[in-house]
């Protein structure tokens, strides 16, 4: 089983439609783990979608090869301890940047799981003390060296080259690139100081990893000659 890991605003939506095109039927699509939030709410969530992987257990490895979503890792490792995991990362800063952007263009999304004003929405400092260390929490306990495959979203089409290396398929050609904020007009965010200081203040823990994903990718890349 491969479990492809959606960590927010990291190409997912783009390469979950090569998924999508090339697994067909074979793939399932779980976003139903409120993965990087906290909250009863959320935390209930959770217990119960692991109880019902766990009853669908064997349903899962008769129909599907390969699940992809807002997910959470450490459930489908206890699951399928045989499982093989992948996930695409981003420069903390800049996948901060457009998780926000994200938030201000669709604050509905969020409703669920905190107030939401959109006449007053919150700082980007507010909303990331509400999602702290994203891109850590969604690797949910893992290790980078317990992901068969890494991949940067800055480096989409050779990650995507690796994926094909590392879990032997070859993926539907990619599509113009989907669930991009509009309004952004050059290719990369500007480091504002206000951005700085929410990543210094919130998502420092998402640097480190961040690095390391870039040094595994790369070792990966050797490896496989992608």
């Amino acid at each position: 089983m491969i479990v492809s890991i959606h960590v927010p605003k990291t190409a997912g939506i783009s390469f979950r439609a090569q998924l999508h095109a090339t697994f067909g039927p074979r793939i399932l699509f779980d976003n139903n783990d409120v993965q990087g939030i906290d909250g009863l709410r959320a935390s209930l969530a959770r217990t119960y979608n692991l109880a019902r992987a766990v009853w669908l257990r064997r349903v899962i490895l008769r129909d599907y090869d390969l699940i992809h979503g807002h997910l959470s890792a450490r459930k489908y490792r206890l699951i399928f301890p045989g499982a093989r995991f992948a996930a695409f990362f981003r420069e903390p800063h800049q996948q901060t940047a457009s998780h926000y952007a994200f938030y201000l263009r669709h604050p509905e999304l969020y409703r669920p799981y905190m107030h939401v004003d959109p006449d007053h929405p919150l700082s980007i400092g507010a909303f990331c003390a509400t999602f702290p260390n994203i891109q850590t929490r969604f690797l949910d306990g893992l290790k980078l060296a317990d992901l068969a495959m890494v991949g940067l979203s800055e480096n989409f089409a050779r990650s995507v080259a690796l994926f094909e290396a590392v879990f032997d398929c070859n993926l539907a050609p990619a599509e113009a690139p989907q669930n991009v904020n509009p309004d952004r007009i050059s290719a990369s965010y500007d480091m504002t100081a206000e951005l700085r200081d929410a990543v210094a203040r919130h998502r420092t823990a998402d640097i480190a990893p961040y690095r390391e994903a870039q040094e595994r990718f790369a070792r990966l890349c050797d490896i496989h000659n992608v």
